[in-house]
């Protein structure tokens, strides 16, 4: 069909007309038939009637059949009608997009125009704003023009106002007075002597609850500023409300580049292939990002031609040719992609790696805000204050840790503030509330663990000072208490110093460095700290300390100190992870290997953990060993007096944080299994195997199963009555459940449970051979990893008499397959019969043997072994069930044979549906 045509519809037209037609001559030869009565006067009246209803239905059948087969042809025609028209639309829309695509050049013409009266707009300063922060000499003609890449934040750069989350655009002029407030304000956001940064009031988004106003401020906290200083002028100019300079003012290097590149399977950055959809993306977005960066170099370029902002300048200055450049007259910083890495870890690592080390006795600072969940009703609820009626402790103020909870979060109690309930009405509440500083919460400081010199550096970092800006009044707070109690302990500090001097050949300034470090040991070797400013007794104890730790110190450095103590260490242990330094000796970390090792490591079965438990070798001064410790747990708060000298690799991955009361020694482990045994010799068990792994789930330390046998053995079944006979339908063992909450603990379940041997038919993973023979219960996919016990002896006894049972369980397998082959070919066989005789019977009342195929479709046949009790007897099948089960046990051919001579016909003849007749297949299945 021509698509550029109308669809033809002749052939449906034709088809519904043939149909017609059909319908119309079945009605006629219907009409010409009719005659329903059935009233009757002898067997030839009966007879001739019956001929002619059989004619009816036969004239109704057969027009039935030609209507359908009429239908079918129309519905073809149809079809073929709608795919026409299918077509004829697809063809119209691909033309209109034909059309369509001669526009596409003529629109994003008038885009790039769009674009370009834009950045026209911005070079002629149509919408620019500028206001005037400071008056002054300019910068000579000589001096470069330094242009920033990076995009600075009013409120990141100031921290004004950090308590509430930082300035905003409405906010602006305090910030040109915070710049004007310090020279060093200034040269920190604007350096360079004739230069322009871009800027924003804040990049975090402002969130009061009103979606409203909260796009409203944050537009406005969006919009892009220009800092140009040129001497001692100093402007701020708004380019646009409707233009945006993004993260950048100038493209990162690889900006471009980049979008040509995508990430490959194995996560390797590979190149776009030119003419695919995505290398046509990427050059859409290039062009894009040429065009954005194109109308900042205007923007700059507009303030160079048309305004003094900048002047004087060398004549001809274009930030857009590179002639300028090359000139030495316009330099770029791209102080976004080339900064210097400090060394340090981010804030966020740099915080929780301190309070990791927290432990009773440690002071804190920070914002104590209470933390909700809900619990299993939806009900909402306070995790981290206790009573959860109590009110918040203030924050900013100091407080000391006082102990651990059973997580390992630090705890502190607090005075309340707030009232509560007694006999006597509302009254000041007189005991002290409680607060748990969770894991994942990073406001609050440790102060005794953190050093001026690092708040400082944290407070002045601007790299991404966004991530913490709310805890400058914590880190503010916590500088200046670290300040006062530095000038309070000048007078001990100053002591302290002369001291070493004396008994040691150094300098001032070596001497106030080892003094700040000795302090700083002193007040965390001890479990509450507190500060030096006056407490004759206090002072005279910790001088004494310090300086016997200053001797010790220089003692071990004159022998060859602490490096020939490590050398020592390592030459004589394996495995160590760390050597470190204590207050009067020194300490090996010993890795234990665990008696169980992961044997699946790719899939994290095991029995115990490997990174909890360690040795520890304890070492004199000389060089001898004192003592060795076995099965320590060490924890951060443990080891935060330790100076570790030498690490392992495996020592970063340690885990310093897991409670000892979850995890099991190996003689805990072995004392578990003990107690196991025992009890199942008491119940005069057998046991053959033990399993025990960590279980977080059942908030257990361990838990596992005792598989035993008790004396019972499988019934299997015997030669010639392997279907009639007893033979138990799986091979079991029995086990009970065994697990310790907590070292030194041991519970067991009162109940046994049985379970099943099963034949290994399968891999568990794809990388292991298929097993074979019977497994046992424990040796079944992840259980198998955690077998701590066996007695193999007896488990191998258990699996010959498991094997024994496999083999007749086969073979029983085998003739219950038979039986079942041999009762589904009666079941064939009934009903092909059921199906004949149905069929004659048909043409026989019709007397047309081609309406039989369509007239089967609406026919129904039910085995009599599906029937109802009311329709038949199922227990006259069941008989000639248990006659062939009978025959297949004695090993009786039935092949070919009927059910009469199979089985006899005194028996047979009285089974319904006529069954003796039928007849087993011609050779066995």
């Amino acid at each position: 069909m021509n698509q550029n045509q109308p669809v033809n519809f002749d052939g449906v037209d034709a088809a519904l007309d043939e149909l017609g037609r059909t319908v119309a001559a079945a009605a006629e030869q219907g009409d010409a038939v009719q005659g329903t009565a059935i009233a009757v006067t002898g067997v030839d009246t009966a007879l001739a009637r019956k001929e002619r209803m059989a004619l009816q239905a036969r004239t109704a059948m057969n027009a039935q059949k030609s209507a359908l087969e009429m239908r079918a042809k129309v519905r073809d025609e149809i079809e073929t009608a709608r795919k026409a028209a299918e077509a004829m639309l697809a063809e119209a829309r691909r033309r209109e997009q034909e059309i369509m695509a001669t526009l596409e050049p003529m629109i994003e013409q008038a885009k790039i125009a769009a674009e370009g009266i834009e950045a026209l707009n911005l070079y002629l300063g149509r919408d620019e704003w500028v206001h005037t922060i400071r008056e002054g000499v300019p910068a000579p003609a000589t001096e470069p023009l330094i242009i920033r890449q990076t995009v600075v934040a009013f409120d990141e750069e100031s921290a004004l106002n950090a308590e509430a989350g930082g300035i905003e655009y409405s906010d602006v002029e305090e910030f040109d007075a915070w710049l004007l407030a310090d020279p060093r304000h200034l040269d920190q956001v604007v350096p360079e002597p004739k230069s322009i940064v871009a800027a924003i009031a804040r990049r975090s988004d402002v969130f009061t609850g009103d979606p409203w106003e909260d796009d409203a401020r944050n537009k406005l906290n969006h919009l892009s500023w220009l800092l140009i200083r040129n001497g001692e002028n100093l402007y701020r100019i708004n380019i646009s409300e409707e233009f945006t300079v993004g993260e950048r003012l100038v493209p990162k290097s690889d900006e471009f580049t980049s979008l040509f590149l995508t990430r490959g399977r194995d996560g390797a950055s590979e190149p776009l292939k030119p003419g695919t959809d995505e290398w046509v993306k990427a050059e859409k977005h290039a062009n894009a990002k040429t065009r954005h960066y194109m109308k900042i170099a205007l923007t700059v370029q507009g303030l160079v031609d048309r305004t003094a902002y900048l002047r004087p300048l060398p004549e001809g200055v274009s930030v857009i040719e590179q002639s300028s450049y090359d000139a030495g007259h316009v330099r770029v910083i791209t102080d976004g992609e080339n900064a210097i890495d400090s060394g340090r870890p981010s804030f966020d690592a740099w915080l929780s790696e301190k309070m990791k080390l927290v432990r009773p006795g440690i002071r804190v600072v920070g914002f104590y805000r209470p933390v909700t969940s809900r619990d299993w009703n939806g009900r909402g609820q306070i995790d981290n204050i206790s009573p959860t009626t109590a009110r918040s402790p203030e924050s900013l103020q100091v407080h000391t840790i006082t102990r651990m909870d059973s997580d390992g979060c630090p705890v502190f109690t607090y005075a309340r503030t707030d009232e509560v309930w007694t006999d006597y009405g509302l009254r000041p509440a007189k005991t002290r509330a409680s607060f748990t500083i969770m894991g994942h919460d990073n406001t609050v400081v440790p102060i005794d663990f953190v050093t001026e010199e690092e708040l400082r550096y944290y407070l002045e970092s601007r790299s991404e000072r966004r991530a913490y800006l709310k805890m400058f009044p914590a880190l503010r707070a916590a500088l200046e208490l670290l300040i006062r109690e530095r000038e309070e302990e000048a007078p001990f500090r100053a002591l302290l110093t002369a001291e070493l001097q004396k008994k040691h050949p150094i300098g001032e300034l070596e001497a106030e460095d080892r003094t700040d470090e000795l302090v700083r040991w002193w007040k965390t070797a001890n479990k509450w700290n507190r500060a030096l400013n006056g407490d004759q007794d206090a002072e005279t104890k910790a001088a004494r300390v310090i300086l016997r730790e200053a001797a010790r110190r220089a003692k071990a450095a004159s022998v060859g100190g602490d490096e020939q103590i490590i050398a020592q260490l390592r030459d004589t242990y394996s495995d160590l992870l760390a050597v470190a330094r204590r207050t009067n000796d020194y300490v090996a970390v010993q890795r234990i290997i665990r008696k169980w090792q992961c044997s699946d490591p790719k899939w994290n079965t095991k029995v115990a953990t490997e990174t909890l438990f360690v040795r520890l070798i304890i070492v004199k001064p000389s060089g001898k060993v004192s003592e060795i410790r076995d099965w320590q747990h060490l924890t951060r708060a443990s080891i935060a007096r330790w100076e570790i000298l030498w690490e392992d690799e495996a020592w970063a991955g340690w885990d310093l944080t897991g409670s000892r009361q979850d995890h099991l020694t190996d003689p805990e482990i072995d004392e578990v299994i003990e107690k196991a045994l025992e009890y199942a010799g008491k119940m005069g068990w057998t046991p053959i195997s033990v399993i025990l792994g960590e279980d977080k789930f059942r908030y257990a330390a361990i838990h596992g199963a005792v598989h035993y046998v008790d004396g019972t053995t499988a019934t299997l079944a015997t030669e010639g009555a392997e279907l009639t006979g007893k033979h138990d339908a799986s091979f079991q063992t029995k086990s009970f459940e065994i697990w310790a909450e907590k070292p030194g603990d041991f519970g067991r379940h009162r109940y046994e449970s049985v379970e099943n041997w099963r034949r290994a038919n399968r891999r568990f993973r794809n990388d292991e051979p298929v097993p074979t023979g019977m497994q046992a219960p424990w040796e079944q996919d992840i259980k198998r990893h955690r077998l701590v016990w066996a007695d193999v002896d007896a488990v191998e006894r258990v699996r010959a008499d498991a094997e024994a049972w496999g083999t007749v369980d086969d073979h029983v397998r085998s003739l219950r397959s038979k039986v079942s082959q041999l009762f589904k070919e009666i079941e064939d066989a009934w009903l092909a019969r059921e199906w004949e005789a149905r069929r004659l019977r048909f043409i026989e009342d019709y007397g047309d043997a081609s309406l039989w195929e369509d007239h089967q479709k609406s026919v129904t046949v039910t085995l009599p072994t599906q029937r109802t009790a009311r329709q038949t007897n199922p227990s006259d099948w069941a008989e000639l069930h248990t006659a062939i089960v009978s025959a297949v046990e004695a090993r009786r051919p039935l092949a070919g044979l009927t059910v009469r001579d199979a089985f006899g016909s005194d028996i047979t003849e009285e089974w319904p549906d006529r069954i003796a007749e039928l007849r087993f297949a011609a050779k066995d299945a």
